[in-house]
């Protein structure tokens, strides 16, 4: 089986998924999109994107990029965080299992309920429709619920 987790950078929240990945022998990579901020490496954050051969680093090179687009689109299942919905775009198109991987969306406050009506959908896209092959993995207590707020689930 080949997984793949598409996110901003690897950190310690994510690293135990991805080793259980590897030492169960699954085919995975970890795409990170972005290096680690230099904030969060002041707060006492490793470079775990520079650590572990498992991840590939779109942001070092083009043929990186593209990699990472075949990637998603060769993969039994993906898991897509804080990262772009490009990369995932030919899946959803394919019907293929994705799960968005989300902490709540109104955590500083409800206010966001009037987030223009393209954002909204944007979140809707993900799990309104029964026949997709696209669910939310909540990364957090709440995230159900603000999904639910905006009728996404």
């Amino acid at each position: 089986m080949k997984v793949s987790f598409f996110s901003n950078f690897l950190n310690h929240h994510q690293l135990p998924l991805c080793l259980a990945m590897i030492n169960r022998g699954v085919d995975f990579t970890f795409v990170a999109t972005e290096p680690v901020p230099d904030e969060r490496i002041k707060f006492g954050y490793e470079n775990m994107n520079d650590t572990y051969d498992f991840v590939l680093k779109t942001y070092e090179s083009n043929d990186n990029y593209k990699k990472s687009i075949e990637i998603a689109e060769s993969s039994d299942m993906v898991i897509i965080g804080s990262a772009s919905n490009d990369f995932i775009k030919k899946r959803l198109e394919l019907n293929k299992i994705t799960f968005r991987y989300s902490e709540r969306i109104f955590k500083k406050g409800k206010w966001k309920l009037i987030i223009p009506r393209t954002r909204r959908n944007l979140y809707r896209a993900y799990v309104k429709d029964n026949d997709k092959k696209i669910y939310l993995l909540a990364a957090s207590a709440y995230a159900t619920k603000d999904f639910n707020l905006i009728r996404s689930l």
